[in-house]
């Protein structure tokens, strides 16, 4: 998977600090303090091992739908991970 990104022209941006999700904007802030705004349609965050559904908070500020998925949800496997991301994109 992790090589599939960059094939389907996918950022990744690892390090970033979110400030905040404005309609389909997100502004971040990246490790050497430089500040980006990223549009987009879709935001998909990594956030470590344990849930972190205040992060859930934030971006329900914005107009958009949002789910959880992976670890966000529940710790568990990257292929548990793959099945909410499959699970929700079908319901989409």
């Amino acid at each position: 998977m992790k090589e599939l990104l960059p094939y389907n022209k996918v950022a990744v941006r690892l390090e970033t600090k979110v400030e905040n999700v404005t309609g389909t904007t997100v502004n971040v802030t990246e490790k050497n303090g430089t500040a980006a705004e990223i549009t987009g349609d879709s935001v998909i965050c990594a956030l470590g091992y344990r849930p972190n559904n205040p992060f859930v908070k934030l971006l329900n500020t914005s107009a958009k739908e949002t789910y959880l998925l992976g670890d966000s949800r529940h710790v568990a496997n990257i292929m548990q991970a793959i099945w909410d991301a499959y699970a929700v994109a079908k319901a989409i």
